[in-house]
């Protein structure tokens, strides 16, 4: 793991031992128990997942882990010299880094999103959720799902579309962001089924109910994106960038 430090421009490496090993997964930063979360992609042994695991920052004075999640090894953690930053989640000060993985609630009535990688995840702030979309999910299966986690219920659910024709077609390996109201995400690019490059923008909305409604963007002239790894909204200006 590293951490970039905004206030010198640096990086350094975190020394977590035995992380959990991943690729073409996704992951959301959430304040409010400074943990960094991870939700499927593929495994050391290239196995599809679709598991969510956290690591959060135990200062010295409090270092137990948190009640809705069960660690997974005794104490994963990084030498408090390698940790990055200041305050809590930036690793220095005295403290351990904790990987555990989050048990999620509910049965049948909360289904979870099948295994998948290349996938986005992105945080609403408006109702403390995940957003899951697309991604691949092996033998040529292209996702456009869409589902939400509660992290305060630990429950998944799947949100359906209010107008089916208007949802974006499958895609992985494409870029998602929640804009400023904390609500609207936008998805951009990506890879079809057959390996094209996609190079559309869609904003959806979700209702309480769990309806999802998507819009296409008006703009015309987008560039032809290919695997768009990083997204993101002014917060001083109304834009979208993408990189």
């Amino acid at each position: 793991m590293h951490i970039f430090d905004l206030s010198i421009c640096q990086w350094s490496t975190v020394a977590v031992a035995e992380s959990v090993e991943r690729i073409w997964h996704a992951g959301v930063w959430h304040s409010s128990d400074q943990s960094l979360y991870i939700y499927a992609g593929e495994d050391k042994n290239i196995f599809l997942q679709n598991d969510l695991f956290k690591i959060t920052w135990k200062s010295t004075a409090s270092p137990a882990a948190s009640p809705d999640s069960k660690t997974t090894t005794d104490v994963k953690k990084a030498s408090e010299s390698a940790g990055s930053g200041s305050g809590s989640g930036g690793g220095g000060g005295g403290g351990t880094w904790i990987w555990s993985r989050v048990e999620y609630a509910g049965g049948a009535d909360a289904p979870f999103p099948p295994d998948r990688y290349a996938h986005t995840a992105t945080y609403r702030a408006s109702d403390d959720s995940m957003i899951v979309f697309g991604g691949y999910g092996g033998e040529m299966t292209v996702f456009n799902d869409c589902y939400q986690y509660s992290f305060a219920h630990r429950r998944w659910r799947q949100l359906n579309p209010s107008k089916p024709h208007a949802v974006p077609t499958g895609r992985h390996a494409h870029s998602a962001v929640c804009c400023s109201d904390g609500s609207t995400v936008l998805v951009c690019g990506g890879k079809a089924e057959s390996m094209a490059n996609l190079s559309d923008l869609y904003q959806m909305t979700v209702s309480d109910g769990g309806d999802q409604k998507w819009l296409t963007d008006p703009v015309k002239s987008i560039p032809l994106w290919s695997c768009p790894t990083c997204s993101m909204v002014g917060t001083t200006t109304p834009s979208h960038l993408v990189y």
